[in-house]
């Protein structure tokens, strides 16, 4: 019987039931058939066989049940498995001592073999009974080595209670009589146990759909005809004792059939299916593979195109020339972490003597950080349109506006940048500047000396202002002429080598007197130099800028 339609399943009850009532009436009908094929030499041989294979199949249910427990969990099995472990000892008590067996470890007895079957009968009933109300996912934290004592147990003391105490127990047969009403009544209630099981099996298969109960069902409608045949014989070779052991047979085989298929032929077929359809789904993962490695191949085409885009707009910001003013000259370098950086710098004629120039450092890198730096670059250059070129030449006015302005963006509170702003004046040379934070020392040298300036603190401009108005202070220090100045930012003494030493501000100080005698240009290109050197060309990790200024240029 394969069940596998759902729809079909009703109809497998009906039929077993058809069938099983047939037999019986067949069996009542055909009595002379009966006594040519189940003669009194046979019936013996017959018994034994039936009885041995029904006791083979209980004892492979609870093997296979007992040794998956660990990996299914499921308690159901293993209880019905050790339910039919107990049952099948019995029934090998039942079967030696049987009328017609030799003595072996128990006398032959026509009244013992009954009481044993009746044992194992009623042990089957109510064990399926209570198998009936598990739920079927039921996961119990019960050792099945406790489950196999307590079997033991249990068949140990009927073992016992039949050999050593049998005349206190109700006669089930009499010899030259027959049944006796306790036998019968006792195989009524053990029907009622197996109908009542049924029913509460057949309420679960409406709800949940399962096929593996129609198996059950099946065996237990099967069951309900052999105890009735066992109500029905006066001789234990009669012939309605060994139809009620085909019965028994059926039954067991239908058990055997979804116990095997739940805990040992679907397990295998499940892994089968799972491993077909793991290939095919790892055919088609080569394939999606393939075609999301293509995508991201393309997005990132294209986001290191947009990157590449976005550095050439950063670098078109930046001043690529320094405004002819005489003799005053400027060369930078910038040197960004990512594709897009985060530092800025930019120099802005006010007018024939004075010239605005700015260099900062904003939190962060990539397209974020360079967006920020249009920001400073378009605040500070409205100031040259909107409010006249007398605002570009105070410092402290200029930063004041860019922290005003930050405020009222919606940039992320996170986000902050700190930079130094500075005026110089051709004809007097004063250096006239402010500091944001900037966390650099400017550095003034000429062929002789070199100056740190470190009168340059400052508060950063950051979403700050709901708690702090800053007060940026204006500070001036005098040049002369052929004075050089650089200004930078912390990239240039923090970049690392490959042992994670930073290049420092000593070393700075080293090479701009190493180099002190060279040009302006040449001068920056040994710093690039210096520091390529130092990290062995690994990779930094901030960005770069700085720029110099050369107040008599044209002499070098």
């Amino acid at each position: 019987m394969n069940i596998n339609h759902k729809e079909n399943n009703y109809i497998y009850i009906i039929i077993i039931s058809v069938v099983a009532f047939v037999l019986l009436l067949l069996f009542s009908r055909l009595s002379f058939l009966f006594d040519r094929i189940f003669t009194e030499d046979l019936f013996l041989a017959w018994h034994n066989t039936l009885e041995f294979l029904s006791i083979i199949m209980a004892f492979c249910i609870f093997v296979v049940a007992f040794y998956t427990y660990d990996l299914t969990g499921n308690f159901r099995s293993i209880f019905i498995a050790v339910v039919l472990l107990s049952v099948g000892i019995i029934d090998v008590l039942h079967t030696f001592s049987y009328q017609g067996m030799p003595d072996f470890f128990i006398k032959s007895c026509a009244e013992k073999a009954t009481t044993f079957w009746m044992i194992a009968r009623f042990t089957a009933a109510i064990g399926i009974v209570i198998f009936s109300f598990i739920k079927p996912d039921k996961k119990i934290k019960m050792s099945k080595h406790f489950l196999l004592l307590f079997s033991m147990i249990y068949t140990g003391v009927i073992i016992i209670i039949v050999a050593l105490k049998f005349d206190m127990l109700p006669a089930m047969y009499v010899e030259g009589v027959g049944l006796t009403p306790a036998k019968i009544y006792g195989e009524y209630i053990i029907v009622a146990l197996q109908a009542f099981a049924a029913f509460i099996l057949f309420l679960e298969y409406r709800k949940t759909k399962n096929s593996s109960l129609i198996y059950f069902i099946c065996s237990l409608i099967i069951s309900i005809f052999s105890e009735f045949a066992f109500t029905l014989y006066t001789d234990v070779y009669d012939k309605y004792n060994m139809l009620g052991h085909i019965y028994k047979f059926i039954s067991y085989y239908l058990i055997f059939q979804v116990m095997f298929v739940e805990m040992v032929k679907k397990p295998y077929k499940d892994l089968t299916s799972a491993e077909k359809q793991l290939s095919s789904y790892s055919d088609n993962l080569k394939l999606l593979v393939e075609e999301r490695t293509k995508e991201i191949k393309d997005a990132n085409k294209k986001l290191m195109e947009d990157l590449e885009y976005a550095k050439n707009i950063q670098m078109a910001l930046l001043p690529d020339t320094s405004p002819e003013m005489g003799g005053l000259g400027f060369s930078s370098k910038y040197i960004p972490y990512k594709n897009v950086g985060g530092d800025f710098y930019n120099f802005i004629k006010i007018d024939d003597e004075n010239i605005a120039m700015y260099i900062g450092d904003v939190s962060g890198h990539g397209v974020s950080a360079a967006m920020l730096t249009v920001f400073v670059n378009r605040t500070i250059t409205s100031k040259r349109t909107s409010e006249g070129r007398n605002e570009l030449l105070n410092p402290a006015s200029i930063l004041d506006e860019v922290y005003e302005v930050f405020n009222l963006t919606n940039f992320p509170e996170d986000i902050y940048l700190v930079m130094i702003y500075a005026v110089y004046n051709i004809k007097t040379h004063a250096l006239t500047y402010a500091s944001a934070g900037l966390n650099t020392y400017p550095i003034i040298f000429n062929d002789n000396n070199l100056e740190i300036i470190k009168d340059i603190e400052g508060f950063p401009i950051c979403k700050f202002s709901d708690y702090y108005k800053p007060q940026y202070r204006e500070y001036t220090v005098q040049l002369d002429k052929g004075d050089r100045m650089i200004l930078y930012t912390d990239g240039l003494v923090e970049a690392k080598n490959k042992y994670g030493q930073q290049f420092e501000f000593n070393n700075l100080i080293k090479l701009l007197e190493e180099c002190r005698d060279r040009d302006t240009y040449q001068l920056s290109d040994k710093i690039v130099e210096g520091i390529r050197i130092f990290t062995e060309d690994a990779q930094i990790t901030d960005d770069i800028s700085f720029f110099i200024m050369d107040t008599d240029i044209d002499s070098r």
